[in-house]
């Protein structure tokens, strides 16, 4: 005997609301397809349409916020990460922007940017001392802690340690704006520094080579308090050097690296009748004639 064939019928194991409708609907063969589907149309509850319209809106709801909540993932990640550049000292580095825009570091100084965010904004965080070569396109910025610096495109000196900032313009047009607000443009062959209030000041530069001679490790001072001497050859040196305090004089000369840390500590020492004792640990401890007695 033949089994009867497998058919569905509304006293199966479906949702309440399957069930309310099969009970409802009856559909002739007969009639065209424009006429079943209007009789479909016709039988379905109030409840049935807006239970699933509601389900429909919650899951496109869904969809909508978890493809904003990638969206602000990603851009975070592009606003924020960021590439920082730690020239040590003792050395000199040559870094490459996104642009192809360059920056030749100094010893003891660092960089940095948000590469994913560079086509919105071409932003520097920058403390020590480089010679940056910006090409042209979008504003370019560099921000330090006591100023910062606008351009197009041009090449340009920055020197921001220790509570001084100084800018060297080559070539193109450069915007030196303190935190104060204060600010002024130079051209080539001008510089700017800061003055103790936070007024930018500008001036004819007297020998535009010296301020990026160090470059070529050739580092020239005129008229430079002996300390920042000092500090400059703890910097290309990586050494510690300790010396007295109220040591206020002045230095005019320069030194090059192709020498000796202890060759270039006698040279600078010598025209103040100061000497140095050179440490087990590697420091550099200057005394005085007085010291020495």
């Amino acid at each position: 005997m033949n089994k009867p064939d497998k058919h569905i019928t509304p006293d199966q194991d479906f949702d309440k609301l399957t069930k309310e409708f099969f009970s409802r609907v009856q559909i002739s063969y007969k009639k065209s397809k424009e006429e079943i589907w209007s009789e479909l149309e016709s039988k379905l509850s109030p409840e049935t349409v807006t239970k699933h319209s509601w389900i429909f809106r919650h899951r496109v709801s869904l969809a909508i916020a978890a493809s904003l909540f990638v969206m602000l993932g990603i851009i975070g990640v592009m606003r924020f990460y960021t590439t920082t550049i730690n020239n040590p000292a003792g050395n000199h580095l040559l870094a490459t922007l996104p642009d192809g825009s360059t920056v030749e570091l100094n010893a003891s100084s660092s960089l940095s940017f948000n590469p994913f965010w560079w086509r919105f904004a071409r932003t520097v965080h920058f403390e020590g001392e480089g010679f940056f070569k910006v090409q042209k396109g979008d504003k370019f910025t560099v921000v330090s802690r006591l100023a910062s610096t606008q351009v197009l495109g041009t090449s340009f000196n920055i020197y921001a340690r220790d509570g001084q900032y100084q800018v060297t313009c080559h070539t193109g047009k450069v915007k030196v704006i303190s935190k104060n607000k204060d600010e002024g443009i130079l051209s080539p062959g001008y510089e700017a520094k800061l003055s103790l209030d936070g007024k930018v000041v500008i001036y004819k530069s007297h020998d535009m080579k010296s301020s990026i001679s160090w470059i070529d490790n050739k580092f020239i001072f005129t008229a430079v308090p002996l300390k920042r001497v000092f500090e400059e050859i703890e910097r290309q040196y990586n050494v510690k050097i300790t010396i007295p305090e109220k040591l206020n004089y002045s230095y005019t000369g320069y030194f090059t690296k192709d020498k000796s840390v202890d060759s270039v500590m006698g040279l600078v020492c010598k025209p103040f009748g100061l000497s140095f004792v050179p440490k087990s640990d590697g420091r550099f401890v200057v005394i005085t004639n007085k010291d020495a007695m």
